[in-house]
Order: structure tokens, then sequence, then C-alpha cells
């Protein structure tokens, strides 16, 4: 599946993430992902090396409507699940007892056809533990 140069883009490991087409790509085929679970992923991402909380991600990918955390932990499986086909991928998302998730791949971030990476994992106050061992994983 061929996409537009000029759509916005995330591209982790061999994936790549296209938000206004609801598209999630592994190399060159498309992935199948739920709603929700593509939610939950645009969300993390697109905040890279941050910790996103729980009452977060509930906002954002059930807006408006009450729901159990345990929807949350059904979707954060199923994305688990999709990720862990790819090596590179396996352990994208981390749990942060307490606090939330947090996506720790690097990520790319092409708006329009220009790419850069995304420089959120840096800019916010992530948990030093978690950029020590973010660095790690890089070097």
């Amino acid at each position: 599946m061929l996409m537009d140069a000029s759509e916005e883009c995330y591209a982790f490991a061999s994936f790549r993430l296209y938000p206004h087409q609801r598209t999630l790509l592994r190399d060159t085929e498309v992935v199948a992902i739920g709603g929700r679970a593509f939610d939950v992923l645009q969300l993390l991402i697109s905040r890279a090396g941050e910790v996103v909380s729980l009452r977060e991600l509930m906002d954002y990918v059930w807006p408006s409507v009450t729901v159990d955390e345990a929807n949350l932990r059904v979707q954060m499986g199923m994305l688990r699940k999709i990720l862990s086909r790819c090596e590179n991928a396996q352990r994208a998302v981390e749990t942060i007892p307490l606090r939330g998730y947090c996506f720790i791949l690097p990520v790319r971030h092409q708006m329009g056809g220009a790419s850069h990476p995304d420089i959120s994992m840096f800019a916010s106050d992530p948990l030093p533990i978690l950029l020590n061992f973010q660095f790690s994983i890089l070097n």
C-alpha cells in the first residue's frame, strides 16, 4: 500500500502510522488493528518518551464515555501483541506502575513530507531511570 509522501506519518521500528488515514503499516503491509488500539498507539507514539497517564489514555480513547480501566488493559494487550510480531518493537510500550504507559522506541515524525526526529521524547519530564534505559537501547 502506497501512502502520499506529504501525509503526516510516525515511523518506528519497521512500522509507520498514518493518523489521518488511520492506517498502520509494517514495511509495506497494512496491519489489522482495531480503532481503540490504534488510538492508544497514536497517543503513545505522539508523546514518545513521556509517561502518558491512565486518565489521559482513557479520556483520549473513550471521550465522553465512562469505561473501566480493564478496557484499556485489553487494548494494550492487543497493541502489544501486534507490535510483538516485529522483533525491534517487542518491548515498545513500558508500563510505569501507578502512573501509566510510555512508548520507549525512537519515533520519527514526518509532517507534510519533512521528516525529523520526534523531540518530545527529550522535551518533557520523563523518569530519569527511563531516560537512562532509553539511551542504553539506542547505543
